[in-house]
């Protein structure tokens, strides 16, 4: 096993890919077996949540530390995410982020507890389209509402493979919306997180991401065929951030592979469809109100 006290290169705090992690009931299992197929050199930082009772010690940590070279703790009030680092949240506390830094927040008493959907809508906030959330084993449907804040920003989702759940409500709840973007067993979720980053990086670098206007036009015109729907008053810059993000998905850098791809995959202009349809996740933008 690699060393767990080998620090990984300085990476300014915004840039760090920070992966949040849902998990409830029968998600130990399915926590155990992503990180043991996680690359411990992945560069990412994981920030787990979990409904878990406020008395007692927190073994998570512990627990998880046995199927990773990863250094994993207990999340502290105004800690910098690090990438290669598993953080477990606290029973005691809300996590929110802020600038790559994790923030406590009191949970308030008499207020059903929603803890997941609450740090899964400030990675949407604070890391837009770099916001990447899975929902793991669990019952109940928290987490649901906060995926769809990270896809409506245009970042990636994934959710447990039902057949490998244990408690399929959590993850079951997040996939009937029809925005999750993978559905596969834990163990199957390191691979395909380093492969969409790796595509993400790759656009990133290379300014790959511009979708030339004639391209533009012709997805529109796709998706006015198949669905009577037309997309042209809508702002560009938000389909540009829509579609680059499907593109993404498919690990697609050319603007013209991708729409070669929904030609050829007819659903796609569904999947499409109904990104670029998401709205607004909360009733009020604004808290006084």
């Amino acid at each position: 096993m690699n060393d767990k006290n080998s620090e990984s290169p300085a990476v300014p705090a915004d840039e760090v890919p920070i992966v949040a992690l849902g998990a409830s009931a029968g998600g130990l299992e399915a926590l155990k077996a992503f990180f043991g197929a996680m690359p411990p050199d992945c560069g990412m930082a994981f920030i787990v949540v979990t409904h878990r009772g406020k008395d007692g010690v927190n073994l998570l940590p512990e627990i998880i530390a046995k199927h990773t070279a990863m250094p994993v703790e207990e999340a502290q009030d105004h800690t910098m995410a690090k990438p290669g680092h598993v953080y477990i949240a606290p029973a005691s506390h809300y996590l929110k982020l802020f600038d790559g830094m994790i923030l406590y927040n009191e949970i308030v008493k008499d207020h059903v507890a929603l803890p997941i959907d609450f740090f899964f809508r400030s990675l949407a906030a604070h890391r837009k389209e770099k916001g990447i959330c899975i929902l793991l084993s669990g019952g109940g449907s928290d987490g649901t509402l906060g995926l769809q804040a990270v896809k409506g920003e245009g970042g990636m989702t994934m959710a447990q493979d039902l057949r490998s759940a244990k408690f399929s409500d959590m993850p079951g709840n997040a996939i009937a919306t029809g925005l999750v973007d993978f559905i596969l067993p834990p163990e199957e979720m390191p691979s395909t997180l380093m492969q969409y980053l790796k595509s993400l990086n790759e656009k990133i670098h290379k300014n790959s991401g511009q979708i030339p206007g004639e391209a533009l036009d012709e997805i529109l015109s796709l998706i006015r065929r198949r669905t009577g729907s037309d997309f042209g008053l809508y702002k560009t810059n938000t389909l540009l951030r829509r579609i680059e993000r499907r593109m993404n998905v498919h690990h697609l850098t050319d603007a013209w592979d991708y729409v070669r791809y929904i030609k050829e995959n007819g659903h796609e202009i569904g999947l499409l469809f109904k990104e670029l349809l998401i709205g607004v996740t909360a009733f009020f933008r604004d808290e006084a109100a």
